[in-house]
C-alpha cells in the first residue's frame, strides 16, 4: 500500500547521475539556419552562467554525433535549418553538490523562458539509466481511412493542449509541420524551349543553387582527409526569395 498511496515514491529505474545533458532545439519548419543559430547562441550564453557547466557544444542544422539517446530516438537523423542541439558537459560528480537530474530541474524554468522568447521548442534530455524510449509519454492519433491530414492534425493539437495542462508533463511536442511559406517558380516553357533549356535543367539548377551539389574532391598536404568541393550559391545570395530572384534576373551573379 505504500506504493499505491504514494507514501513512498516508486520508480522502476532511479535517476542516474551523469556528467552531461542535452538540449534539443526545434524551430518552426521554414525557420532559417541563422535564426536557429541565434537560439543556440542564446542557450550557450545562459549555460556559461551555470556553475556546474564546464563546457558546451552547439550543433545547428545537423545532428550531433550519435549516442545512446540518438540511436533509439533517431536524433542522428535530424537535419535542416530549423533544428539544433546543445551538448553540455558538467563537473565531475565529486565536485558538485547536485546530481545531473537536479541540475536539469533547476535550469528548466530559464530554458523554457528562452524558448518562449525565440518561439522555439526546447527539450532538456538526460541520458536514461536504462533503455531509452521515444518519449516518456506518447499519444498516437488515428482516424478513418477517409480522414484528411488537416483533421488528424487538429485532433493532435487538442491532445497536445490537454497534455500541456497535465501536471508533471513537460516538453510537449507533436510531429505536425508548422505553417510556412513555399516558393513556386513558374517557367516560361516556350522561351525555355527556344533557348534549348528543359524544365528538368532549370529545376536542377535551382536545387544546386540553394542546396548545393558535390562536384569533386581536392587533396591538400595540410589536411588528413580529402576535402569535398561543393557547387552552391554564396549564403548572401540564397537567404531570401529576393536574393534568388535577383540571381535569376542577373545570371552573371549566380556563381
Amino acid at each position: 500500500m505504500l506504493a499505491v498511496t504514494r507514501a513512498v515514491p516508486l520508480k522502476l529505474l532511479p535517476f542516474d547521475n551523469k556528467n552531461e545533458l542535452q538540449i534539443m532545439i526545434d524551430m518552426p519548419r521554414g525557420s532559417t539556419l541563422e535564426k536557429t543559430d541565434e537560439v543556440a547562441r542564446a542557450l550557450g550564453s545562459y549555460l556559461a552562467t551555470v556553475n556546474e557547466v564546464t563546457d558546451y557544444q552547439t550543433y545547428t542544422g545537423l545532428a550531433a554525433p550519435m549516442d545512446f539517446n540518438g540511436m533509439v530516438r533517431h536524433y542522428y537523423l535530424r537535419s535542416g535549418g530549423y533544428v539544433g542541439e546543445v551538448r553540455i558537459n558538467l563537473l565531475p560528480k565529486d565536485k558538485r553538490d547536485q546530481q545531473s537530474h537536479e541540475i536539469a530541474l533547476r535550469i528548466r524554468p530559464d530554458i523554457e523562458q528562452l524558448g518562449k522568447k525565440y518561439g522555439a521548442n526546447l527539450k532538456i534530455v538526460e541520458i536514461p539509466p536504462g533503455p531509452p524510449v521515444l518519449s516518456d509519454l506518447v499519444a498516437e492519433v488515428y482516424g478513418p481511412p477517409e480522414a484528411s491530414i488537416d483533421s488528424l492534425i487538429a485532433v493532435s493539437k487538442r491532445v497536445r493542449i490537454d497534455m500541456e495542462k497535465t501536471e508533471g508533463v513537460v516538453d510537449v511536442d507533436d510531429f505536425s509541420e508548422a505553417q510556412h511559406d513555399k516558393m513556386h517558380f513558374h517557367l516560361d516553357r516556350e522561351k525555355a524551349a527556344l533557348s534549348g533549356i528543359s524544365v528538368a535543367q532549370v529545376a536542377e539548377t535551382l536545387r544546386i543553387a540553394a542546396a548545393g551539389q558535390p562536384v569533386g574532391i581536392v587533396h591538400l598536404d595540410s589536411e588528413r582527409q580529402p576535402l569535398e568541393i561543393t557547387l552552391q550559391l554564396p549564403r548572401a545570395l540564397r537567404s531570401s526569395v529576393a536574393d534568388l530572384l535577383l540571381c535569376a534576373l542577373k545570371p552573371g551573379r549566380a556563381i
